[in-house]
């Protein structure tokens, strides 16, 4: 037996089953079941009755404030101490603390994350060290050109170390001439000198 042939009020008991946000679907699937959805008392019914009921039956479930101050879930300044005074909670000072030590958490979680950034290593070099894949950027030539120009960096350096040692060594080279140079200069006073004789030869 099709649905829609059942009588309206074996139809609206049923639709006492359904929730709130299925009764605009409900009412666009045809006319019969519009007008039903539309019916005052169903809807009476479902704003008085059902709804109160099932928030009566979650209440009584429901944590105390305690738990849900010791599982994070009430969140505030001092808000155990104020639980446990008695006090209420939801103010409009205690609300403006709470947004207000949220901002300074995010504040030094962003200060934190912004110091581990600048010593991280640049991502050509994390690409080269096989940290993360090179599919992952789309610019193949703007990576290429980032690691010629860090080679050519790289090779500028080296170049330069090469030159000062060469110019220490050149000066060491220049002290050592200084320090030999005077003996150099001094005449040879062996040349100068005679043959000594010794009976009657000569040395």
């Amino acid at each position: 037996m099709p649905i829609l042939e059942l009588p309206d009020e074996i139809l609206c008991h049923l639709l006492t089953y359904a929730e709130d946000t299925d009764f605009p679907n409900i009412a666009l699937s045809c006319k019969k079941l519009r007008i039903l959805a539309m019916d005052g008392p169903l809807r009476r019914h479902i704003l008085l009755i059902r709804n109160p009921a099932r928030l009566s039956v979650s209440l009584s479930s429901r944590p105390t404030r305690d738990i849900l101050a010791s599982q994070n879930i009430l969140r505030g300044i001092h808000i155990k101490q104020h639980i446990q005074q008695g006090q209420y909670i939801g103010g409009a000072s205690s609300v403006r603390s709470y947004h207000i030590s949220c901002r300074l958490e995010r504040q030094m979680v962003s200060i934190r994350i912004a110091k581990k950034l600048k010593v991280r290593p640049d991502w050509t070099e994390m690409v080269e060290r096989g940290l993360i894949p090179e599919e992952m950027f789309v610019m193949q030539e703007e990576f290429e050109t980032k690691r010629r120009w860090k080679t050519y960096q790289q090779q500028q350096q080296n170049q330069r170390l090469l030159l000062q040692q060469q110019q220490q060594q050149q000066e060491e080279e220049d002290k050592e001439d200084e320090q030999y140079s005077c003996y150099r200069k001094q005449p040879d006073l062996w040349g100068q000198c005679e043959p000594m004789q010794v009976d009657g030869k000569d040395q």
